[in-house]
């Protein structure tokens, strides 16, 4: 069994109606404030379209869970609360879309279980991700960090030249 984590890699700048700080792909480490993106109090805004790292798999029978990771805060409205962040997942065929936890004023992980639509190793390779803003009022958002999580019940077969035992994500977060 293990946990694999896929950071985002790209942007292909489809949306962009989010504020953005640095460079692209923006989502790819925690590094507040040098990367990152924002919105503020600006409803069914739209940024992305994110890919993430190859897995290096080739074995779809070892998946256990698939989940999309975000590393946000929230800026809460007086009257409405914190806001929430809608993810679209692409699974190489579809769009489907997934709302994240309630965000709260401090950064941390909010993670969304997506295993049901991205439930193989094509899917993992081929997820990519935009962000809609959920903002009511004086609501905001940011967002540091993007990554997909993948839990197996075997270590995958790797691909010739690919190491998925040790993405290159593990490494950089060590």
């Amino acid at each position: 069994m293990g946990t694999y984590y896929y950071y985002v890699n790209a942007d292909d700048l489809t949306y962009t109606e989010w504020n953005r700080t640095g460079v692209i792909p923006y989502l790819n480490a925690i590094d507040y404030p040098a990367n990152y993106i924002y919105q503020m109090y600006l409803l069914n805004k739209r940024e992305g379209i994110f890919d993430f790292q190859n897995s290096g798999a080739e074995n779809s029978e070892t998946l256990s869970n698939v989940y999309i990771e975000i590393y946000t805060r929230g800026y809460e409205d007086p009257d409405s609360g914190y806001p929430i962040i809608r993810v679209w997942v692409w699974d190489g065929s579809s769009w489907q879309y997934y709302d994240t936890p309630i965000l709260t004023g401090t950064w941390g992980w909010k993670t969304i279980d997506i295993s049901a639509f991205i439930n193989s190793w094509a899917k993992v390779d081929g997820c990519r991700a935009y962000l809609v803003t959920q903002n009511v009022g004086e609501q905001g958002v940011d967002v540091d960090c993007m990554r997909l999580k993948v839990i197996t019940t075997v270590a995958p077969k790797a691909k010739a030249g690919l190491h998925p035992s040790k993405p290159l994500s593990v490494i950089n977060a060590e």
